[in-house]
């Protein structure tokens, strides 16, 4: 059990510093008339935290 919070800690916190990395480059990025944005990275950072919580509840439970 402590090997697998430790290994969702990781990947949370792997996936939080992903996730803001790439949203705040998507807000840098100026877009040609009609080209479409990417995606702005909320979603890696949402499950990033999600594992990153979940991780340290299980380490301490």
């Amino acid at each position: 059990m402590t090997a697998l919070a430790i290994c969702l800690i990781a990947l949370g916190a792997v996936a939080s510093v992903l996730g803001v990395l790439r949203f705040v480059a998507s807000r840098r990025q100026v877009l040609a008339p009609g080209e479409v944005a990417r995606g702005n990275g909320l979603p890696m950072m949402v499950a990033g935290d999600v594992a990153l919580i979940a991780g340290v509840l299980l380490l301490v439970l």
